[in-house]
């Protein structure tokens, strides 16, 4: 089996960030991945933004494959393009090989691959059922009732068969580092999975197209095992948990904390999870503090308790600002998320919002502009009123901040009464003022790891790194400049009667 991850467009994916940005380990892949060779097939794994994937490399991976060629690309939405170009290229190179596509956006949008002449369409979880597809297909048989495709027939119909169950953690294999450690300086493999799902219902969040809401966990013993690996094997010394939620189950989080205190860990490796603001108290921030955890992640997304409601946060603006106000008193770096630009907000919501953000000891802000993505609720209430770039280039939430003014795309999305010079000016202008700070700064160049970056060793040698420290200052100004400009040009409107 032969999975690909898709390359981005650099240009208006990560921006000039791109050179300081490495790869988050693909554990929805890696999982399938684990499942399969313990079941005895041998898997390939190709990173295209990291190898770039040509006609020459699918044929050779493609002669290393015992039986017919089975391909599987994931796609996130801002991959979906990209994905299309590799499925003609693997069909050119391998005409008898069998393409099939997994993951969110088609998970969301299946007809926009099949209608691409994608083999099949896999929606939701594979786990369950994806030995039994690659030993079908690779053995040149039929797999059409496999639960969870999506296929044309020869008629042209559509099929979509019924969804494959959820596996129960319990029964995936460990994460298969090994298939990553040949690319170790572009991965971080200080990387863990404890869990899936989330029981909240965000209309922002495209993960509850795959995991639905219902929250699974991994046995506290593997989890350990895995962090053995990942500390004593690879050396990490900062270890990111990426669970879309760490403390969903208190008891669950505080046996595995106390894993990692039995494990000596504490003070060798520092740890950073994302957890809810209601969940924030004295006694769950002492056991995290204790296990070496010394920073924690904070969707906080909105000041305005109005929005909070109805983008269905499920916690109140205060508890998210009590909960860093909290964890900050307690000696944890914080890091907060916001969003600006959802349906019906207003400038008093905004005003709100980034007053809010800028007001809270935050050790890293990052305030983004809403993107509607396929697969939520968010993207089904505005889907009439949405502006879709060619590949969906323009659904990409990092690319406002990271790209200058004359690579920006249109928004896909705007509340009624803003402008999206207004939004984007909003989002800039907070977004850099607080990283022209001196702690951010000083956070940026002489903190080995934050939240958005991993400094590499002797990065003051390092050609590429300085390259994207220039571009990215070069960028930065460029934006400050056109924000200025755009305010005077709104104050100062020329050839217009005042």
């Amino acid at each position: 089996m032969i999975f690909i991850i898709p390359d981005t467009d650099e240009k208006t994916a990560q921006g000039d960030l791109k050179e300081m940005v490495i790869h988050t380990l693909p554990f929805g892949i890696g999982a399938l991945a684990a499942i399969l060779e313990r079941d005895g097939i041998r898997v390939t794994v190709v990173n295209d933004g990291i190898t770039a994937v040509t006609a020459s490399l699918i044929t050779q991976l493609a002669a290393t494959e015992d039986g017919r060629p089975v391909f599987g690309l994931t796609s996130l939405t801002l991959q979906a393009h990209r994905a299309k170009e590799l499925r003609t290229m693997i069909m050119e190179a391998v005409p008898d090989a069998v393409v099939i596509v997994g993951g969110i956006h088609a998970t969301a949008l299946p007809q926009e691959f099949i209608e691409a002449g994608f083999d099949y369409v896999f929606y939701g979880e594979a786990d369950s059922v994806i030995t039994g597809l690659v030993k079908r297909l690779s053995e040149g048989r039929d797999a059409g009732d496999i639960p969870g495709l999506i296929r044309k027939d020869g008629s042209g119909a559509v099929h979509k068969n019924p969804p494959a169950a959820l596996i129960e953690l319990k029964d995936v294999p460990p994460f298969p580092y090994h298939l990553f450690e040949k690319e170790i300086g572009h991965y971080d493999l200080g990387a863990v999975l404890s869990s899936r799902g989330c029981p909240y219902q965000c209309i922002f969040c495209s993960q509850r197209s795959i995991t639905g809401l219902r929250y699974r966990t991994r046995p506290v013993e593997h989890v350990l095992d895995e962090l053995s690996i990942v500390v004593e094997r690879f050396g990490a010394d900062f270890v990111t948990f990426f669970d879309d939620n760490f403390v969903v189950d208190s008891r669950r989080m505080k046996e595995l904390c106390d894993g990692i205190v039995e494990k000596g860990y504490p003070g060798r490796v520092r740890f950073m999870c994302q957890m809810r603001g209601d969940a924030a108290n004295p006694d769950t921030l002492s056991i995290l503090k204790k296990a070496g955890f010394g920073a924690v992640s904070f969707g906080i997304e909105t000041g305005s308790e109005r929005i909070a409601v109805i983008i269905r946060k499920g916690e109140t603006v205060e508890q998210n600002a009590r909960a860093v106000r909290l964890a900050h008193e307690m000696g944890l770096q914080t890091l907060g998320t916001f969003i600006i630009g959802f349906p019906t907000e207003t400038a008093e919501d905004r005003k709100q919002t980034i007053s809010l953000a800028m007001s809270l000891p935050l050790d890293v802000l990052r305030i983004n502009i809403a993107i509607p993505y396929p697969g939520t609720p968010f993207y089904d209430m505005v889907k009439d009123r949405i502006n879709v770039s060619e590949g969906w280039r323009n659904f990409n939430v990092v690319s406002p901040i990271v790209t200058g003014p004359f690579r920006k795309l249109p928004l896909p999305y705007l509340p009624e009464g803003v402008t999206e010079d207004e939004l984007r000016c909003i989002m800039l202008w907070n977004n850099i003022m607080f990283w022209l700070r001196p702690k951010g700064l000083m956070a940026f160049f002489f903190r080995k790891s934050t939240f958005v970056t991993r400094r590499p060793e002797k990065w003051y040698s390092n050609p590429a790194y300085i390259k994207g420290i220039f571009n990215m200052g070069l960028t930065t100004l460029s934006n400050l400049l056109w924000v200025a400009y755009t305010v005077f040009k709104n104050v100062f409107p020329v050839g217009k009667k005042r």
